[in-house]
């Protein structure tokens, strides 16, 4: 699989979870609040598996490559998709913040994890969005055949330095995460 296949396989369980957050604002609007467990299980997939397994391949191995062989003509785009990154990881952070708050039923903390979940999905949507129509398709253009093969190795490097793919869990997560979210749904009779 290729580079560019990699990561947009990656959006798509990450799109997984974007979906997931959705509910959850929905039931959050519905003042029918969530489990800890959820948000839990949410910043954990958000984590391990968006920041650490998947930007860090964009951010450190692809971005990086691009930069340096455009000498600085392509930074612009590339320095707001890291910076999304990060404003991604600052609403997780805020979120994992309020939970304290918000498992007591404290008002402005289940305001303001409403409020970062619902900014984060739609940064996200629109981060993922931007990179599967727009930049891989430039970046695609961009570089050669070989180049994107010695990107590949480099992908394949990073993952087996990580020891365990951590795809498996992940994916274990969000069907752990969804389960909750369903228990929450009325049962038909």
């Amino acid at each position: 699989m290729g580079i560019f296949a990699t990561l947009h396989k990656e959006h798509i369980l990450i799109r997984e979870q974007l979906d997931q957050m959705t509910q959850a604002v929905g039931l959050i609007e519905e003042n029918k609040l969530p489990p800890r467990d959820f948000f839990d299980k949410s910043l954990e997939f958000g984590r391990t598996y968006t920041n650490k397994h998947h930007h860090f391949k964009e951010e450190y191995l692809l971005f990086s490559q691009l930069a340096q062989k455009y000498e600085g003509s392509i930074d612009a785009v590339v320095e707001k998709l890291r910076n999304q990154h990060e404003l991604g990881q600052n609403h997780l952070s805020d979120l994992s913040a309020n939970l304290g708050g918000y498992e007591r039923g404290e008002s402005e903390c289940v305001s303001k994890v409403r409020h970062h979940l619902s900014e984060f999905v739609r940064l996200m949507e629109v981060h993922i969005f931007a990179e599967d129509a727009v930049f891989f398709n430039m970046a695609k253009e961009l570089m050669s055949q070989e180049e994107q093969d010695a990107l590949q190795s480099g992908f394949e490097a990073y993952e087996n330095g990580q020891g365990e793919d951590p795809t498996p869990r992940c994916k274990k997560i969000l069907e752990e995460a969804r389960a909750i979210l369903e228990s929450m749904k009325p049962q038909e009779i």
